[in-house]
């Protein structure tokens, strides 16, 4: 009985953590003037393997600039589920919070994607110490 259990349960959650990975089809990539860095193969590559699908929202495509010298366009969760790509959109929220400001983010060489937020006297936590 228990091996049948623990088998649905690692089916479940393999299949949960596919579908928060941001699929190659549902972004684009735009470069700024004089990029030269990554591929656009390596850049959907890292992106593909990166969750971003906290970032998309229901109706407004959102831009994730890099500074690397590339921006990333999520198509919104309408859209994808127009296209086929996602089955649902119960859980994409329809804009950020008033005050939220996107991070910049930046993809290094071995493919490690980091968010440098920026700082805000709002948040307990986020202010520079002097």
């Amino acid at each position: 009985m228990r091996r049948p259990l623990l088998l649905i349960l690692i089916l479940l959650i393999s299949e949960i953590a596919i579908c928060q990975q941001t699929k190659a089809t549902s972004f684009e990539v735009r470069f700024k003037p004089g990029y030269q860095g990554l591929s656009q193969n390596q850049i959907v590559a890292d992106i593909t393997s990166s969750q971003f699908e906290n970032f998309r929202l229901l109706n407004t495509r959102i831009t994730l600039n890099f500074d690397n010298g590339f921006d990333i366009i999520l198509l919104s969760a309408n859209e994808l589920q127009k296209l086929g790509i996602i089955n649902t959109v119960s859980g994409y929220q329809p804009d950020f919070p008033p005050n939220y400001k996107l991070p910049v983010f930046h993809i290094n060489q071995s493919g490690q994607v980091a968010a440098e937020y920026p700082v805000s006297k709002n948040v307990k936590f986020s202010r520079v110490k002097r």
